[in-house]
């Protein structure tokens, strides 16, 4: 059975977003991986908040890192909007997500997707 593991489903019983790790409980099997690489898109999205601000022909200007942006109209009136970048986790413990296992292996377990 070892080098026979199909996908499973399993809930999410720790994470660790700094490392991008988690451990996954799979019922079938009555056990706990241990610790697991996560796909990274399941990791963070980025949620960008911004002000709006009206101006006559606007022309925008953007710093190099992209986080404030000015903004001058035809009547030479400048304002400066600060975009702020929010992540947030979108995996949480007790979530229902796939595990693959590389080769069929059950000792190489990675958490694929959310369910």
């Amino acid at each position: 059975m070892e080098n026979m593991m199909f996908p499973q489903t399993g809930i999410l019983s720790s994470l660790d977003v700094d490392k991008a790790e988690a451990k996954v409980a799979i019922p079938l099997f009555n056990m706990e991986t241990d610790w697991c690489p996560v796909a990274t898109h399941l990791l963070y999205q980025t949620n960008v908040e911004e002000n709006t601000v009206e101006a006559d022909n606007p022309t925008i200007y953007s710093d190099s890192e992209k986080t404030s942006v000015t903004i001058s109209g035809a009547k030479e009136i400048e304002t400066k909007v600060t975009l702020q970048k929010e992540k947030y986790g979108t995996l949480k413990v007790g979530d229902e997500v796939l595990v693959i296992f590389l080769n069929g292996n059950i000792h190489w377990p990675i958490v694929a997707a959310r369910l």
